[in-house]
């Protein structure tokens, strides 16, 4: 962790505060006075508009939602809603990360809302991650973490057998249920989510993530965001009120 204790200190804040609410909080710093920011998914993003929603009308924003969660919680806070298909192209996009790594390469889809982060991270002039320390890793994938992938239902079984096939005993492929365990895990596209637990971090994660959706039909979207070059917000140390920007 030396680089996370060599990156640049911005602010400090003199009482311990939840860590979600504390670099939601820092996120306010990098909104635009005006304009159309996109919001990806999870408790994280969910933290923002909590926070976000006390100095509204300090700003003349709208918000594109990276799922039917997000949207929901942006209205219920009385915010103002669009599409990207209104603003295809957007002055900030703020999310949150299941893994990085000090390349800056992130690992999402714990929620399943992969494709439309995907997307928003692609049509951003800055994309801003709030993750905390514990999210650090040396590898994505490592720690247990799987790689999730969305795939068609039609091909599910397809990719399925090839991805076991093609890394041996070195993978695990688990279709996602639901929490209850009698249903798939449904994608809002209504796509399945086919989880690699692999025994070993991914040495190349973009190249991975390159070859798989060239190689396979059945795959919409993984889980790997790489080449990006998103702003990392995170913390110092666990539970820390030192706030790290990467």
């Amino acid at each position: 962790m030396g680089f996370l204790r060599d990156a640049y200190m911005s602010s400090v804040f003199s009482e311990p505060i939840d860590e979600k609410r504390f670099l939601a909080k820092a996120a306010i710093d990098y909104l635009p006075q005006s304009g159309v920011v996109g919001l990806g998914s999870g408790s994280t993003v969910n933290e923002f508009i909590s926070v976000f929603s006390r100095v509204k009308d300090n700003f003349d924003l709208s918000f594109v939602p990276g799922s039917f969660q997000t949207e929901f919680h942006l209205l219920n806070a009385g915010l103002h809603v669009v599409s990207l298909r209104e603003f295809p192209k957007l002055e900030l996009v703020i999310d949150g990360a299941d893994q990085f790594t000090s390349e800056k390469a992130l690992l999402k889809g714990g929620g399943g809302a992969l494709f439309k982060e995907k997307i928003l991270a692609a049509n951003t002039k800055q994309y801003l991650i709030l993750a905390g320390r514990k999210k650090f890793v040396d590898q994505l994938g490592s720690r247990g973490t799987p790689i999730p992938i969305e795939v068609s239902p039609f091909g599910v079984s397809s990719f399925v057998s090839h991805i076991v096939q093609r890394f041996s005993s070195q993978l695990k492929a688990q279709i996602r249920v639901e929490s209850n365990r009698n249903n798939p895990f449904l994608t809002e596209h209504g796509n399945f989510i086919v989880d690699l637990y692999f025994s070993r971090p991914i040495d190349d994660p973009a190249s991975f993530d390159k070859d798989l959706k060239l190689a396979r039909p059945e795959v919409l979207c993984t889980g790997i965001f790489a080449g990006f070059s998103p702003v990392i917000l995170t913390t110092a140390t666990d539970d820390s009120n030192v706030l790290v920007k990467l």
